[in-house]
């Protein structure tokens, strides 16, 4: 029973597969035959999946068939692919891993009826990596043999170590430290005579050895530098190189390493299935020079200014002119207003480290004006505050008002016009920030001292004719001990 179950399932599984997926043999993009398995997504477009085999009658070299054999995963071209033009005896193999040259690539040519290695290279997730290999052989071509690369890729796809170009009767050596160019001699390597000789090793040693890798810049006399990139159309060799890979149509200077390009379209006419890596140069820049750099201060000098005008309108509630709102505001915004000039200060120093301009250290400069202004206050009203606490804790203690050698009558008496002076004077002086001093010291030179005998006779008279508490506190002051 197992058996037979175990059979079904494999049954409906094939029978799935082969509903899923179709097998396509007939012409291919106008100009060729093809055989390939492929799968119909929802929108009823064909993914390939599984083997393909092309012949091409269009290729770089007219009407030469071009044969390709490989095969796709999901869309995307996996494993080894073959590209084999005939009668011309060009052969290219090569791997792929999701879509993007992995591995080891080769190109082999006809020349003088042997077949000749032309291309090495070594590909990492679709970045060419390690020793790199190229000699030109074309038949009929004078230049045939006589055109050769030799160099080296680090494991980050940039050029490293010495570079060998020859073309024709001239020698081009590069030497290049992580993608930068830091000596180049071009000489007529028959003649001796030299083009150009440019040596630039000092410099690019100082860039590495400052070489801030968390800020990616490094300072040299006082100059920010850091490394710039440049897209270009594949990898800057020569036009053989990405004639192998691209079917390209330009103008090239093999001395100057750059090219003029006209056209671009793939060699294979098989675009489906691959992924590109952009391809870039280097070389070592002033940082402010830098598109990076000028966005970026630009984009720290906005937001530098958004939080320093939230600030400012923060500071413009504190009123200097009244030392109440002046010094309880102060509290009350200070830690808003110093997160805000903060906030500001760190926006602006990046302004610095991008561009070093004038414009954000002027900023900068109110700012810590504007702080300076509001620790001062913030010192005063802190000292303000504690010292008014101090009086009321002192005069709420106790109220003890008389020595007990007074009588019952008379401590009436000195106790109704001192609670008149000092309910008065509690609420004239409710405003920490605002408090008259002398109106405490009053109320605790009464409590802690005995007034003088004369003072009763006028204090009666002034509450029973209910004199002003202005009145009652002139004869205190006459009167106290």
């Amino acid at each position: 029973m197992k058996f037979f179950l175990h059979l079904l399932l494999v049954t409906i599984g094939l029978n799935t597969y082969s509903q899923a997926h179709k097998t396509y043999s007939g012409d291919y993009k106008g100009g060729g035959t093809a055989s390939y398995t492929y799968f119909e997504n929802d929108k009823y477009e064909r993914i390939f999946d599984g083997d393909f085999s092309a012949t091409i009658g269009l290729g770089v070299w007219g009407n030469i068939p071009l044969k390709v054999k490989g095969e796709f995963k999901n869309g995307m071209k996996n494993g080894e692919w073959i590209f084999n033009y005939d009668k011309s005896d060009t052969y290219i193999s090569g791997y792929f891993k999701n879509g993007y040259k992995d591995g080891l690539w080769e190109v082999y040519y006809k020349h003088n009826d042997k077949r000749e290695l032309g291309v090495k290279a070594n590909y990492k997730n679709g970045v060419l990596v390690g020793d790199y290999y190229f000699n030109y052989y074309v038949s009929d071509s004078p230049i045939s043999g006589k055109s050769k690369v030799i160099g080296h890729f680090n494991t980050k796809g940039k050029k490293d170590g010495v570079w060998n170009i020859k073309y024709w009767n001239k020698e081009n050596i590069l030497k290049y430290k992580d993608g930068i160019l830091y000596w180049r001699l071009v000489r007529n390597f028959q003649t001796g005579e030299v083009f150009i000789n440019y040596d630039n090793t000092s410099f690019v040693n100082l860039f590495f050895n400052n070489y801030d890798s968390i800020t990616k810049t490094s300072i040299i006399k006082g100059i920010k530098y850091t490394i710039d990139t440049m897209k270009v159309k594949n990898h800057p060799l020569l036009e053989v190189y990405n004639e192998n890979w691209f079917k390209n149509n330009y103008e090239y200077d093999p001395i100057a390493d750059s090219y003029n390009w006209k056209c671009n379209e793939y060699l294979y006419e098989i675009q489906e299935g691959e992924k590109l890596i952009d391809q870039l140069r280097f070389k070592i820049v002033e940082y402010s020079e830098t598109e990076f750099a000028k966005k970026q201060y630009q984009n720290s000098i906005n937001f530098g200014i958004k939080y320093l005008k939230k600030g400012n309108l923060l500071l413009s509630k504190i009123d200097t002119n009244n030392n109440s709102n002046l010094y309880s505001n102060t509290l009350l915004f200070y830690n808003e207003i110093i997160e805000c000039y903060d906030s500001a200060t760190f926006y602006f120093e990046k302004a610095i480290f991008n561009i070093d301009e004038s414009e954000p250290k002027e900023y900068i400069t109110v700012i810590n004006n504007n702080i300076s202004f509001l620790n001062q206050n913030k010192i005063k009203a802190e000292k303000l505050a504690k010292e008014y606490q101090m009086y009321i804790s002192k005069i709420e203690t106790n109220h003890k008002v008389l020595s007990s050698n007074k009588t019952e009558e008379e401590r009436d008496y000195y106790k109704e016009a001192y609670f008149k002076v000092y309910n008065y004077i509690m609420k004239n002086n409710s405003n920490p920030f605002d408090f008259n001093k002398s109106d405490f010291e009053l109320l605790l030179k009464i409590q802690n001292h005995d007034v003088s005998n004369d003072c009763l006779k006028p204090l009666k008279k002034a509450i029973k004719k209910d004199k002003s508490i202005s009145e009652i506190i002139k004869i205190y002051n006459e009167n106290l001990k």
